[in-house]
Order: structure tokens, then sequence, then C-alpha cells
């Protein structure tokens, strides 16, 4: 999946003829899409649907091979059968399955039995490194962190949090929900149980789930926070949560937010590093007790999660404010001293009418 990227560069394909050969010569799904939206969108698409395609082929051919066989080998004793059986048992469950013939409940009782015996094996494996880090009186087995990987475990008795989860694009509505309370319990926690036991169809993103890659960012009880790293026990008001996606930003469905309009305005920043050394001059070394490096210290800890962005009245108020993130993106490099031209490229009238129309309005 590597390095088919790079054959598809040194042969030049454009991005249809590369769709066509990532899908036509990789043997596993997963890596043609892999590889395919790893050129461009357009290359992704094409290689799907090739892939696809070679996948609803396999039982044409089955068809065309056992009916050859059937036929050649029909004098004989034991003709072969004109289709093999897992041809036919393939064939059977993509019928079952495209007419809706297995019960909804059968399916959500077979992920629940799934995700249920997985909860308990990590469980237990959670138990038995807790113990080890106590025993060595080292408290990071007790750190937020290492119980974001697991399921919390619940409280003794039967309390419970009332959770409000906002559903649909733009237009929807919150529906309700009742989810056991936990041990440390994030918010994350609650939205996971709530899409793992309760509604399937519940949209939502997360990925590190300690407070590295900002995608689980929503607004709780009306503040946008990451909610990996924010408790229940913190922010629920009388036992009582509401959730719905970063606000300033379309809504995709339910709680995913449609980031796109938040890195746009990166791009418009010019937020990006121009470098003003090549690979043969000597590398780069930043004093950092220099005034430039000190200022841009607590900028250069951003990871873009749209925290700021959502919270933003200005960004309310006027659509083309550029925003805190990528404002702050763009000054960090104008005081990267290895960074060429971008002092001269923010000025006033060139990039920032934006964020000065947004201040004085």
């Amino acid at each position: 999946m590597i390095l088919y990227p790079l054959v598809v560069g040194a042969l030049g394909l454009d991005h249809r003829a590369a769709g066509i050969f990532l899908g036509g010569t990789i043997h596993d799904v997963a890596q043609v899409v892999g590889a395919g939206y790893s050129v461009s969108p357009e290359t992704g698409d094409s290689a799907t649907i090739v892939k696809l395609l070679r996948v609803a082929m396999l039982l044409p051919v089955c068809l065309a091979l056992g009916l050859a066989l059937h036929v050649r080998g029909s004098a004989a004793a034991h003709a072969a059968p004109v289709l093999p059986w897992f041809a036919v048992a393939f064939a059977a469950l993509v019928v079952v399955t495209s007419l809706g013939w297995i019960p909804s409940t059968a399916i959500e009782q077979a992920l629940s039995s799934r995700d249920g015996a997985s909860s308990r094996d990590r469980g237990d494996r959670h138990e038995d490194l807790a113990a080890i880090a106590r025993r060595h009186g080292n408290e990071a087995g007790h750190a937020g962190g290492a119980r974001n990987t697991v399921p919390c475990r619940r409280r003794p008795g039967s309390a419970r949090v009332e959770v409000k989860v906002w559903r649909g694009g733009e237009t929807g509505a919150y529906q309700s929900f009742e989810v056991p309370r936990g041990e440390s319990q994030t918010v994350l926690d609650v939205v996971t149980y709530i899409q793992r036991h309760l509604d399937a169809t519940l949209s939502y993103r997360f990925a590190c789930r300690v407070g590295m890659c900002g995608s689980c960012a929503m607004t709780v009880n009306g503040v946008p926070r990451w909610t990996c790293r924010t408790h229940v026990d913190k922010v629920a008001r009388e036992g009582k949560l509401e959730i719905a996606p970063l606000a300033n930003l379309p809504v995709v469905k339910d709680l995913v937010a449609d980031m796109r309009e938040f890195f746009d305005k990166w791009a418009r920043a010019r937020g990006h590093f121009k470098p003003s050394a090549s690979r043969a001059d000597p590398f780069a070394q930043v004093k950092p007790d220099t005034r430039e490096r000190i200022e841009a210290d607590a900028g250069i800890e951003c990871i873009g999660c749209g925290v700021c962005y959502a919270a933003c009245d200005v960004v309310k108020w006027n659509r083309d404010y550029l925003g805190p993130a990528a404002l702050n993106r763009a000054w960090t490099l104008v005081n990267d001293a290895r960074d060429a031209g971008q002092a001269s490229a923010w000025t006033p009238s060139r990039a920032m009418p934006a964020a000065i129309h947004a201040t004085r309005s």
C-alpha cells in the first residue's frame, strides 16, 4: 500500500488511471482505499469503485468456471457442481442482507455480545495494570489518560446521568438518553456508551482519547470542550448533560461538525512555513531564550481542535473573521526566525482585512 502511490507518481498517471491501476492490482479492500485516498480524493473514488466492481464480479466468474467444469465432467460419475458451496452461501447472504430479512434486534444483540466480551476483556487487563501501578507506587496508573483507553467501572447502586444529545443536521432536535454513572467517567465515555448500547446510528468523532488529537471536541452544556478530558462529575448539572456539535460550524450529522470552514481559514491566513534555507545549509538552530521563541511558546501548542473557533463570538457575528486558531498559526510563523517572508506578507492591507473589519464592527 505504501509503495503503490510511489509507483503511480513514477508512472505519471492521472487521477482516473491511477484509481484503475490501484483498484485493479491491490488485493485488500482497505489497502485499496488507503492507497487511493493518499494520492487524491478522485483517485480514491476511482480505486474504490474498481475494487468493488472486482468483488461484484466474483460470483459471475465462479458461475462461469463452475459451469465449464460441470460440462467437462458431466460424463464422469461424480460431476462437479455448477457452483461451489461457498459461492452459493455468499449469494444467499447477499440476498438476505440486501432485502433486510435479518431482524435489527438480532444484529444489535450480536453487536452487544461482541462489545460486552471485548469490554470485559479490556476491563480485566486494566485491573491488572492498575494493581501493578499501585504496587510500585506509580500514580500514573490512575491518570485520566490511562483510564480513557478502557471502559470505566460503574458506580455501586443505580446512579444514572440524563443526557440530551443533538440529532440531525443543521435542523434537528435533542434526543434524551439515560446512561449509567461510572467512576472517573468522561463525556466521551457517555457518548460512546450511547452509540454502542442505546443507538448505533449516533454519529460522532474521536481518535486518541487522551487530549492530543482534538477530534472529539463537542459542545457540553453550552461550552465547547474536549470530551475525552471532560469528566461528567465536573460539568453535569443536577445529573444532566446536554451535548451538541461545535458551534459556528455547519453540522454534518448529530455531533459531527464540518471542519472545512475552520481549516480553509487557516489557508486564508497563510499560516504555512516558508523556508529561508535549503537542504544544503547547516541545520537550523533556534535558541530557546530569544524573545520571538518565548512569545511563540504558547501558540505552538495548538492542535487544531476548533474549540476556540466554536467559542469565539466574533466568528458568530462576522463569518468572514478568520478566527483565533488561524490567526494564532500565522502569528507563530511571523515569530519564527527560520521563516522567510511571513512578516512582510502579514500587513493590515493584505492579510488581515477580515480580522480588522470584524474587530471594528
